[in-house]
């Protein structure tokens, strides 16, 4: 590689490990604040996994916030303690399913996602009070275990940045997963079969990349073709990617409609970008 893209590429990660060590400072003081008002709590995604040692280099991953989930009982409780902590919340509930509004302090350096539930659908496939009893404290942080860690990252794809939907891939999150399973030993359990875990497994191993990990998916004549078709054909694969794209349009639609008449900061944002500004 030219020694110009070497530079580059290390002074990014020299950049992004010192963000991750700012990030390890405030989930840490988050932690401290949560557990003092007992609000019981687990952190998630690439916070845990950084607590969870999962990367032989914290400078590995990108992390652009900080995502926790809680329980529902104490949502009152901590809303009000962040506000006096400088966030701000200008509308409870405002994705209408999964998460309180992204919201920031202007003493931090990371927005904080404070998680109710896991997934836009499907919130059966993890329950949250299991997860947050069988939380483990890693750095005294609240994680989950490493079953519910994978779980979480496979499914997160998969159903909310509709991953099994489109039948696609993110490299990151592939990497995430070799990661978990590997600080697992290799011996994290998936369990029962379902689409979603079919799904990512079936187009991991297309991609040639090999989880170490006792899933089987379900053969599925259907998916194959598909997926072949997406690979084979352009054209097909343009076919595809419109008709998945109009079909989460559609999906989308209700709550997106809701968000706009309830929320004055994203009809704001809508308008903005409607007039080009």
């Amino acid at each position: 590689f030219p020694d110009d893209l070497i530079n580059f590429l290390s002074e990014i990660h020299s950049q992004n490990t010192k963000r991750n060590h700012k990030l390890i400072e405030e989930v840490k003081n988050l932690s401290y604040l949560l557990n003092f008002h007992r609000i019981d709590h687990v952190f998630l995604k690439g916070s845990a996994n950084i607590f969870s040692n999962v990367y032989e280099n914290i400078g590995e991953r990108m992390i652009g916030d900080i995502d926790f989930l809680y329980e529902t009982k104490h949502e009152d409780l901590l809303i009000k303690t962040l506000k006096k902590e400088g966030y701000k919340f200008s509308n409870k509930k405002i994705f209408f399913g999964r998460h309180l509004e992204r919201t920031t302090s202007k003493d931090k350096l990371f927005a904080i996602e404070p998680h109710f539930n896991l997934f836009n659908k499907n919130n059966d496939l993890l329950n949250v009070n299991k997860i947050l009893r069988s939380k483990v404290k890693k750095n005294n942080v609240f994680v989950p275990s490493m079953e519910h860690l994978l779980k979480i990252n496979i499914l997160n794809y998969q159903i909310n940045d509709f991953g099994s939907k489109k039948l696609n891939f993110s490299l990151r999150n592939i990497y995430d997963s070799y990661s978990i399973i590997k600080k697992g030993n290799n011996n994290i359990k998936i369990g029962s079969n379902s689409k979603y875990f079919d799904n990512y497994f079936y187009v991991t191993k297309q991609t040639g990349i090999s989880l170490k990990i006792n899933y089987q998916p379900k053969k599925n004549y259907f998916r194959h073709l598909r997926y072949t078709l997406k690979k084979k054909s352009r054209f097909y694969n343009f076919f595809d990617v419109k008709f998945i794209t109009i079909n989460i349009f559609f999906y989308a639609l209700p709550s997106k409609l809701a968000l706009l008449i309830t929320n004055k900061k994203y009809f704001c944002y809508v308008i903005k970008k409607l007039i080009g500004k």
